[in-house]
């Protein structure tokens, strides 16, 4: 979502193709979630009522349990 990388259309374009793959598996996609952690904090308001609709589909997970989950597995 940097400003000026891609056109506006074409960030439409992904956050109506990320919202549909959402509503598809009917839940948030966890690198979704990750993003939003980071880019909702600097977020100028732009793209707000796509953001919106991405968020009602994230899950308050704990990302901290899942990566200790990861780890657990990867060190076995």
């Amino acid at each position: 979502m940097e400003n000026g990388k891609f056109s506006k259309e074409e960030m439409d374009k992904f956050l109506t193709m990320t919202i549909e793959f959402s509503r598809y598996m009917q839940e948030g996609i966890l690198i979704i979630k990750l993003f939003f952690d980071e880019y909702l904090y600097y977020n100028s308001g732009e793209h707000l009522p796509r953001l919106l609709d991405l968020l009602q589909w994230m899950t308050s997970i704990s990302v901290t349990g899942n990566y200790e989950v990861v780890l657990a597995l990867i060190k076995c």
